[in-house]
């Protein structure tokens, strides 16, 4: 069974008129019907009116193109609105920039706002309210009228957005219609055997022709199956075609439930969404939630990558790296659900120096072979403990020639023993190269740690603090000249969230910090930050709970442009990865950071006030989930 998540937007225009107020009641109901239809082939959406519900007064969602009122247009056969200077291209890349905010879900926008209609009794295009759903298979969205709540239209524009076409081609009005149909089209050189494909829409065999309901008597008529039409061609010869179309089939213009029965799609519809959900753009609905972002510096350095690689064969690529002269500069592994782990690595070109690795080792394998990699004179460059699951934490390293810098280690320790080691470590000369705190299950905090020589170098730290003191703290160490060398958010368990730091002295450079941002605001700040000379140093994404995926990052004065990305599928992050480094530049941070499904419990009806602007973003850049700041926020991040 799939389980495909729904969420909703409510919208109004800028200034709250035509507002869109279907009952959450109604939505949940359209959402039972459409699961009637889909469950039996295996596929079942997921809604919680509690949660799923959002509102936000946009024009560009709410509305299809701006109004000319200085053209009238009479022409019913060119409908207005698709012209440029209605910037109809905009409103509709706006609700498709705000669709793909919501990675995993279907979003469905209901909307009242205006379009242009043809008025028969005005004989001219009429700006107002729009009163039809549709959907397609290229848009982000479901676009659903306001009214159209509580009944089975939302199963069908669910259809259309996951690639199923109309079962219809032509519906004629009248019997003799029909037979003028299949005459022209014969007379055009069709054949007379190929007539039905008339009123065939989706090309999928086990969906009948359809000519639509007009043809029959009472079409809730569950003995009237089927209708003929008698045609005589040019050359005097006659023939007779009967339509039996499926009249509950959901994707049809029909009443579905009249008869008695109950709408449904065929297995070769079924075939068809499998399809879109696996080998087309739906696939976001299915895969694991992993969101990628990254940071770009110029100069292209001839840089791979492997992204949401399997072990083995992330083991073999790794070495096929090595064996063509490259080293690795990124490194994580990270579970996608179930202990499933998948890793990402980019390398570059080596210059001389040489690499030995270790994947998914157990503590004390992998605490010997940390040991023997020091007495061969390696030193390490990268270390990452995950959990397969259950506290069954698994060990990354990465060690590379270059000289004996005394480094010592510490791995798998309790915060108190870690605490007093760090401090043994800082009293000896050495300073931290690596840190990280993990749950081993239970929110049981363990700490690895590696030091080496320092040649001067003072370090201060902070283990397992709070937001607010941990954003005080920040501050005062840059303000007694010290830089930001190490930062990590880890969760205790339940969302409360835990921050290590370390500071090193020889100046501030010039850093600024954020701390729990959440996308739209973390954006902004990043374009802030770039504009004023300042470059990003540190990053991290990491999810509060439910969706909520929060931001940090560090910035120095450092000179140079970087390119961003934030918070992209797999697919779309390595499509602009690629074109970046093939247009001369290269990764400098990269992290995947797994979203749990779910929305985040909205307080009011004011849920979508958190979309916010994006101004300066990227359209292509995808945000996570417009949710409400922490309940703890970072004094420096002034959102009111």
């Amino acid at each position: 069974m799939y389980d495909i998540r729904i969420v909703t937007v409510l919208t109004a225009n800028d200034n709250g008129s035509q507002a869109a107020t279907p009952s959450p009641k109604s939505i949940a109901r359209s959402v039972e019907l459409a699961n009637e239809i889909y469950n039996p082939r295996g596929i079942n959406f997921l809604f919680d009116a509690a949660t799923d519900i959002y509102r936000f007064n946009d024009d560009l969602l709410n509305r299809d193109c701006r109004r000319r009122d200085h053209q009238v247009y009479t022409d019913p056969q060119v409908e207005p609105g698709s012209a440029p200077e209605f910037e109809g291209e905009l409103f509709n890349k706006h609700r498709n920039e705000v669709a793909l905010r919501f990675p995993g879900r279907v979003m469905v926008y209901f909307t009242a706002g205006s379009r242009y209609a043809w008025s028969s009794t005005q004989k001219r295009w009429v700006y107002g309210p729009r009163g039809y759903s549709w959907s397609n298979h290229f848009d982000e969205f479901v676009s659903m009228a306001a009214h159209a709540a509580g009944d089975d239209l939302l199963a069908h524009e669910l259809g259309h957005y996951l690639h199923l076409p109309h079962v219809f081609w032509h519906t004629p009005a009248t019997i003799e219609a029909a037979a003028k149909l299949i005459r022209d089209f014969v007379a055009n050189g069709g054949s007379k055997d190929a007539a039905l494909s008339l009123f065939e829409g989706d090309g999928i065999s086990d969906t009948p022709p359809d000519c639509g309901p007009a043809l029959f008597k009472n079409q809730c008529d569950p003995a009237e199956t089927s209708v003929t039409i008698p045609v005589t061609f040019a050359d005097g010869s006659k023939r007779s075609y009967t339509l039996t179309p499926d009249r509950e089939n959901i994707m049809n213009y029909w009443d579905k439930r009249c008869r008695g029965g109950v709408p449904h799609i065929s297995a070769g519809q079924t075939g068809r969404v499998q399809g879109a959900l696996h080998q087309g753009n739906r696939r976001h609905l299915v895969e694991p939630a992993v969101l990628y972002s990254a940071t770009f510096g110029a100069g292209d350095r001839g840089q791979t990558r492997a992204i949401g690689w399997a072990l083995n064969d992330f083991a073999k690529r790794f070495n096929d790296e090595l064996a063509a002269g490259r080293r690795c500069v990124h490194m994580q592994g990270y579970d996608i659900g179930g202990g499933q782990i998948r890793y990402d690595g980019v390398w570059e070109k080596s210059s001389g120096v040489e690499q030995t690795r270790a994947i998914g080792w157990a503590l004390n394998d992998f605490a010997k072979r940390f040991n023997d990699e020091l007495a061969a004179g390696r030193r390490c460059v990268h270390m990452q403990a995950y959990d397969l699951g259950g506290g069954q934490i698994r060990y990354d390293g990465i060690w590379e020639s270059g000289g004996d810098l005394g480094q010592t280690r510490a791995i798998g320790w309790a915060l108190n023993d870690f605490a007093k080691r760090f401090n043994d470590e800082l009293a000896a000369g050495r300073r931290c190269v690596h840190m990280q705190g993990y749950d081993i299950g239970g929110g049981q905090i363990r700490y690895d740690g590696v030091w080496e020589k320092s040649s001067g170098v003072e370090q201060t730290r902070a283990i397992g603090w709070a937001l607010n003191d941990f954003a005080k703290r920040f501050n005062d160490e840059l303000a007694a000249g010290r830089r930001c060398v190490h930062m990590q958010a880890y969760d205790l368990g339940g969302g409360q969230i835990r921050y290590d730091g370390v500071w090193e002295s020889g100046g501030s450079n010039g850093q600024t910090r954020a701390i729990g941002w959440a996308f739209n605001h973390f954006v902004g700040r990043l374009d802030t930050e770039m504009a004023q000379g300042r470059r990003l140093v540190h990053l991290q994404a990491y999810d509060l709970g439910g969706g909520q995926i929060r931001y940090d990052g560090v910035w120095e004065k450092n000179g140079g442009s970087q390119q961003r990305v934030l918070a992209l599928p797999l697919s779309t992050f390595a499509d602009h990865f690629d074109e970046l480094t093939s247009s001369g530049h290269h990764v400098e941070h990269m992290t995947a950071c797994l979203r749990s499904y779910g929305l985040p419990k909205a307080t009011s009806d004011q849920r979508a006030v958190f979309f916010g602007s994006d101004a300066g973003a990227e359209p292509a850049v995808l945000s996570a989930l417009p949710i409400p700041p922490l309940t703890e926020r970072d004094p420096g991040c002034d959102l009111q």
